[in-house]
This record gives structure tokens, sequence and C-alpha cells, in this order.
């Protein structure tokens, strides 16, 4: 529509030249187009509000406690499943059969992992693979492990993805949707918990 972004007597110029229909389709178009925009925006603000509350000198201190990873893993997939209805990807978890008991904030890890995990969902083309695993090794430490067959980032960008803002060359060239906030957010629980 050539008159978009020419001022407002433009646009009821156009509705009387368009007709009902043709302008009923424009407005239609229009308030998708706007309420993406604004979901943009309020994903933003959580996002920043969040990371706001992690940091903030007046953050109650965490309540750690005894809790099963594999019910974080469970739990985080769960949350996601809504974010793969129109994908085609395969959401796997490698989980070992007997509790791997950690100390921590259910709510802060589930929050950790499904940022992961939306980003894997977000950076792997239809037909690939998410993979959670979870495994512990000889000496009792825990590993957590989300891994995908997306687009990757490049070596040379690699020590950046934890700055804030931060958008690969790979996803501003495939114009992938982002805040650039989800791995900032997930090194912040990480140091919030003490975790690496």
């Amino acid at each position: 529509l050539p008159w978009i972004g020419q001022g407002l007597g433009t646009v009821f110029k156009h509705q009387l030249e368009l007709g009902a229909v043709a302008y009923d389709i424009y407005n239609r178009w229009l308030a998708d187009f706007c309420s993406e925009d604004a979901e943009r925006l309020l994903t933003m603000a959580n996002d920043l509000l969040t990371l706001a509350s992690y940091e903030s000198a007046t953050a109650p201190p965490t309540q750690p406690e005894p809790l099963d990873l594999r019910t974080v893993v469970r739990a985080s997939h769960a949350s996601v499943i809504g974010l793969l209805s129109s994908r085609k990807l395969d959401l796997c978890e490698e989980l070992p059969d007997t509790p791997v008991l950690v100390s921590g904030e259910a709510v802060y890890l589930e929050r950790a992992v499904t940022n992961l995990l939306s980003n894997a969902i977000k950076f792997t083309r239809d037909g690939g693979r998410i993979t959670t695993t979870l495994a512990v090794d000889g000496d009792g430490t825990c590993q957590l492990s989300v891994t995908d067959t997306g687009i990757g980032i490049p070596e040379d960008e690699v020590h950046n993805v934890f700055q804030r803002f931060f958008r690969s060359t790979t996803a501003r060239s495939d114009a992938i949707q982002g805040t650039g906030l989800g791995l900032s957010i997930v090194q912040r629980i990480g140091r919030v918990l003490d975790h690496r």
C-alpha cells in the first residue's frame, strides 16, 4: 500500500478511493502489525524488569531448597509447548532415571531453562532438534545443557552472547525477532543462585 506513512489525511483519502472492503483489509493488517509490535515491546519491558529485579540491591535473598532438576526441565519443556504449535521441531529430554537433587529456587531455574529453550526454538529451523540433557558426573556435579541444530553463532561473536541487547549477525541476517536479553537473564540467574 503506497500511502502507508504519508499521514492520516492521505489514509482517509485512500479509504474513500478503495472502498469499504479494501479498507477493512488494510485495517486488519494494521491491527495485526500494531499488535505484533506491542507484543515485542511488552516482552522487552518484561525482560528489562526481570533483569533489574535480579540485580537490585534491595531484592530479597534467594531461598534455596532441595529440588529435583528433572522437575525443572519438565516444567520448562511444558512452558514452551505453545511456541512449538506452528513449528516442526523435535523437543527432546535426556534425563537420568533417578532424581537429580540440587539446592536452588525452582522459579529461577525454570526461567533460566525456559529462556535457553526459547532461544533454541527461535534459532532452529523447522525439521531441527532441540535437546535438554541432564547428567551427573562421578563427583556428583550436575550438568544441564540445551543443544540444538540451529543457525549457530559465529565463533568471533560467542564472547558477546551475555551482553544485553546483543544479537548475532546470523540472527540479524535471518531477521529473527528478539530482545537480546534472554541470555543476560540466564547469566544473571546463575550468579544469583551461585551456579556456573
